[in-house]
């Protein structure tokens, strides 16, 4: 792999990690709950845990 080739792959993967970073941070933001959030506003926010594993993988 010449030199070239690994600078452009280093700087798609600074991309990809900036996009997944505030893709998690947006995420993130949507997903916060008061402390005293009933218990059936946290049960709908289960199912987030298989979407941030989504978004990790790239898929």
């Amino acid at each position: 792999m010449s030199l070239e080739t690994f600078q452009v792959r280093i700087g798609e993967a600074e991309a990809k990690t900036n996009d997944l970073k505030a893709s998690f941070e947006n995420l993130w933001g949507m997903v916060k709950m008061p402390q005293d959030a009933s218990s059936s506003t946290v049960r709908d926010t289960r199912g987030l845990s298989g979407l941030i594993a989504v978004c990790l993988s790239g898929t």
